[in-house]
Parts: structure tokens; C-alpha cells; sequence
């Protein structure tokens, strides 16, 4: 009884976040919007970018974008030895919602693509996985 109720209510949302999705559509009018044809991107993660980085013509190029994004490594190094770091700057919010993107992207990839990638990039190079898992999520972002 109660998981026919559970199952009924979470029905009900996904109608109601359907009409959500459609009401999105109609205020955030994209024909030259192709995010949404990647899997695992809808509406909401679009206009969440969008709402986030603004007009994307401000920026030059792809870098400094992901600058703005905040999901570009950090690059430290002394007398001659460096190391690649996570970046605490940019845009957290966009940051947070590109991951999650990306961490979708991965998940839904029919052919594992992206995780191969990954994989040959930390089996390539001695490093530890948090510093290359930034720079993976911006390989799949642009």
C-alpha cells in the first residue's frame, strides 16, 4: 500500500516537472541551442548555464570560459617541479552544475568514451586522479 503510494506520487512529479521542462522551453527560447541534443542535458541544466555565464559572446575563446566556469587546473610550480590542482576561483555555482554534467555525460556514454579517456590519462601520467578529473570535465565540457 505504501509503495503504490510512493510510486503514484513520484509519477505526479515527473508530469509536473515535464510541464516544467516545457514552460522552461517556452521562456528560454533556443533555436541556436544544441546542448540539449547531449545526453543526460535538458532544459533545467541549460538554462542553469546559461542563467550562470550570461551572454557567452563576452568571452573569447573556450579557455576563458572555462576560467569563468572555474573548472581550468591550476598549475603550481617551484624549481622546477610542478603539479596540477583543482581551482578554488571562478564561478562555483556553474562549476558545481559542468560537473554534474560531465558526471552525467559519463554515465550515460553507450561506448564509455569518456571513462576510457580518464583512464588512459591516469594510467599515462603518475598523478593522483583528483588533479586529471578537472581537466576531464572540461575535455567533455567544450
Amino acid at each position: 500500500m505504501v509503495a503504490l503510494s510512493i510510486v503514484s506520487a513520484l509519477q505526479h512529479y515527473d508530469k509536473q516537472l515535464a510541464e516544467v521542462d516545457k514552460m522552461l522551453e517556452k521562456m528560454y527560447e533556443m533555436p541556436t541551442c544544441t546542448l540539449t541534443t547531449i545526453l543526460g542535458v535538458n532544459v533545467i541544466t541549460v538554462v542553469k548555464i546559461l542563467s550562470e555565464i550570461g551572454d557567452i559572446k563576452c568571452f573569447g575563446n573556450a579557455n576563458k570560459l572555462a576560467q569563468f566556469a572555474g573548472i581550468t587546473p591550476l598549475h603550481l610550480s617551484s624549481s622546477g617541479k610542478g603539479k596540477d590542482m583543482a581551482t578554488k576561483q571562478g564561478n562555483r555555482k556553474s562549476q558545481a552544475t559542468i560537473y554534474f554534467f560531465a558526471v552525467q555525460m559519463i554515465q550515460i556514454s553507450s561506448k564509455g568514451t569518456p571513462i576510457q579517456l580518464f583512464v588512459r590519462i591516469t594510467r599515462s601520467v603518475k598523478k593522483k586522479v583528483n588533479q586529471y578529473y578537472i581537466w576531464n570535465v572540461k575535455v567533455v565540457a567544450m
